[in-house]
C-alpha cells in the first residue's frame, strides 16, 4: 500500500457537482471522500468505485485502486490497469434489483399481472406443487424454490450458461419452502426473465436494452459484457472472511457450487456471454447510481 495514493485514484471531475448545490458543505464532501480512502487502505478490495448523488446531483465519481491485481511480486507491485470511473464492474445479486424493475415495467404495461400465477405465463411452472406460486411471490423470494436440485457431481457453474435446462430444472423442481421466505439466489430471475420473454416475444437483454439502457444512454448496463470491453472489466476476488459453515453450505446449495468456484468461474469469458438474470449484470458505479436515482424520480 502506498503512502500516496494519488496514483491510484481516477476521477470524472466534470460530472461532479459544486457540492453546495446539491446541500453539502465542501468539507462533508472532503470526509466523504477520505473514508473511501480508509476503506481502500485497508487493504479488503483491490479497488472501489464510488459514486453517490444527493438531489440528483453527483457528488462524487471517482475510482481508486487497480480493476486487476500484477501476477506477481516485483519492483512494480501496483503496475497493474488501474480503476477507473468507467470501468464495468459484475454487479452479482445486485443485478436482481434490474430484472426486478423491468418485470414492474412490463406490470405497468399491462404484459403480466404480479398476483397471477407464474404458471398463467410458463406452464410448466405449474409442477411439484408451485401452481399458486405467483409472479409476486417470486419477486419477494417467497416463492419456495430457492434452489436448484442437483447431485453434487452434477453442479457446475457452467450450468448457467445453458438457459433451457436451467428452466426445465426449474419448472420440475418441488415447492420445499411453502411461502415462506428463502432467498432466491439464482432461480427467481430465471423464472421471473422467462415469464419476460414470454409475454414480450424479446429477449431479456433486448428489452432491457429497449425500456433501460438506450433510455437512459448507459455505456454498459448489460447482463454479461461485450468482447471488446472484457479486457477492461474489473476482475473479481474472494476477499474477507472465508464463508464458512453453515452459511458455506447455504451459499453452495443456492449457487450450485462453492462461493469461491462462482467468483474464479465469474472471470471466465463464458461467464461474460451468459445472461444470468440474477447475477451478472455489468455497469459502473455511475451508471448504476443513476439506475437509483431514477427509482427515487418515480422512473423519470
Amino acid at each position: 500500500m502506498p503512502h500516496d495514493l494519488r496514483a491510484l485514484t481516477a476521477a470524472d471531475r466534470a460530472s461532479e457537482v459544486f457540492a453546495p448545490r446539491a446541500g453539502l458543505a465542501l468539507d462533508d464532501v472532503r470526509r466523504i471522500w477520505a473514508a473511501v480512502r480508509e476503506l481502500y487502505r485497508s487493504g479488503a478490495y483491490p479497488g472501489i468505485a464510488f459514486c453517490p448523488r444527493r438531489n440528483g446531483h453527483i457528488l462524487l465519481n471517482r475510482s481508486i485502486g487497480v480493476l486487476r491485481r500484477p501476477a506477481g511480486p516485483g519492483p512494480h507491485p501496483h503496475a497493474a490497469a488501474p480503476l477507473t470511473p468507467d470501468t464495468p464492474v459484475c454487479l452479482f445479486s445486485a443485478s436482481k434489483a434490474v430484472t426486478a424493475i423491468l418485470i414492474h415495467q412490463l406490470a405497468e404495461q399491462g404484459g403480466v399481472e404480479l398476483d397471477a400465477p407464474v404458471a398463467r405465463y410458463l406452464p410448466e411452472f405449474a409442477q411439484a406443487g408451485k401452481r399458486r406460486v405467483t409472479v409476486a411471490d417470486v419477486l419477494s423470494h417467497r416463492g419456495g424454490f430457492p434452489t436448484i436440485a442437483l447431485p453434487k457431481a452434477e453442479r457446475r457453474v457452467e450450468l448457467l450458461e445453458d438457459w433451457p435446462r436451467v428452466i426445465d430444472l426449474i419448472c420440475r423442481a418441488p415447492q420445499t419452502h411453502g411461502r415462506q421466505f428463502a432467498y432466491h439466489a439464482i432461480t427467481g430471475g430465471f423464472i421471473l426473465a422467462e415469464v419476460l420473454q414470454r409475454v414480450t416475444g424479446q429477449s431479456l437483454p433486448a428489452y432491457l436494452d429497449e425500456h433501460l439502457r438506450r433510455p437512459m444512454r448507459m455505456r454498459h448496463f448489460t447482463y454479461g459484457l461485450p468482447p471488446a470491453w472484457r479486457g477492461r472489466a474489473a476482475v473479481n476476488y474472494v476477499a474477507g472472511a472465508r464463508v464458512r459453515f453453515p452459511l458455506d453450505r447455504v451459499a453452495e446449495r443456492a449457487l450450485l457450487v462453492p462461493f469461491e468456484q462462482v467468483v474464479e468461474a465469474s472471470n471466465a469469458p463464458a461467464f461474460m456471454s451468459a445472461v444470468i438474470p440474477s447475477g451478472n449484470l455489468f455497469a459502473t458505479a455511475e451508471e448504476l447510481s443513476r439506475f437509483f436515482q431514477m427509482l427515487l424520480d418515480g422512473g423519470v
